[in-house]
């Protein structure tokens, strides 16, 4: 008898849980051998679907969220790994997934031209040892054409709000997520750097910001997208000076409109110690 009762509580509640799943396309997935779709090491209590795809020939890892799409996305970029080209796929950030899903935004992890396995060619490199002006507008074209071309990907997706794009990067993709302002792409809400630079201090000493704060300042000329520099007063990459220096040039440039810089004082250069400062960035640019 019980066993009936409870065959007919659930086809009496089956039409509920039907209509509670939302009906989705997800992108067709790609079984890349060097990114295996569901990473089984680690456990992502708000991720209903992870899918790893590729946006023009390159990999993509694509994380959703439980909420009803469309969803917002926030492209990540990846910073830059010791060595070059690395022998092991990017990974994923848990405190960074946490901070994004549970506002109830999708994470797009996309790999750059030359990263990770990826056969492209490495249009990123610059010699931090004796840096051009030239090396780092290079660097930052090819960053923002490759964030032109997930942007694109992602706005082809009915499972993704095509006007509700932010794009961030830590380090090295931080610098990336600036240059992708050099497009003017409407479709940007905001961009967040987290100890956004190249070179460290390595290039501080031999001109390096120099030729960032310069570039930056070209790019900010004729950006609209509001723009939110984060530093980590323990950074010893990318120094806490050097990411003001950068807020500076930048807002002077811009006009003093919509250019904002937060810092934490016990962060470093690991995003897992600015992720909270990350996520309170998320929500400005989100009420803005």
């Amino acid at each position: 008898m019980t066993r009936l009762v409870q065959c007919l509580v659930l086809f009496l509640l089956a039409p509920v849980f039907a209509k509670a799943q939302p009906n989705i396309t997800l992108p067709e997935p790609d079984h890349l051998s060097a990114y295996p779709i569901g990473i089984n090491d680690i456990s992502y209590p708000r991720v209903q679907y992870e899918v790893t795809t590729r946006y023009n020939g390159r990999p993509l890892i694509l994380l959703l969220p439980y909420e009803k799409p469309p969803h917002p996305v926030i492209v990540f970029n990846h910073g830059r790994p010791f060595q070059m080209p690395s022998d092991r796929p990017m990974g994923v950030n848990k405190p960074l997934v946490e901070q994004v899903l549970k506002r109830g935004w999708a994470l797009a992890l996309p790999v750059r031209s030359g990263y990770f396995l990826d056969d492209h060619r490495d249009r990123e490199i610059i010699k931090c040892w004796e840096p051009g002006y030239d090396e780092f507008v290079a660097a930052g074209t090819s960053a923002d054409n490759d964030v032109s071309d997930v942007i694109n990907y992602l706005s082809s997706l009915e499972i993704i709000d095509a006007e509700n794009i932010i794009v961030a990067g830590t380090s090295a993709g931080g610098f990336a997520s600036i240059a992708s302002l050099q497009s003017n792409d409407a479709r940007i809400r905001g961009v967040i750097s987290v100890n956004g630079g190249r070179c460290g201090k390595q290039g501080y000493n031999v001109g390096g910001v120099h030729h960032i704060t310069r570039y930056f300042e070209t790019i900010a000329v004729s950006s609209q997208s509001p723009v939110i520099f984060l530093a980590g007063s323990l950074d010893e990459t990318i120094p806490e000076e050097t990411t003001y220096q950068l807020f500076e040039a930048f807002k002077r440039a811009r006009g003093d409109k919509e250019v904002w810089m937060q810092t934490n004082p016990r962060g470093t250069h690991s995003f897992s110690s600015m992720d909270k400062l990350f996520g309170r960035a998320m929500d400005r640019l989100t009420r803005h």
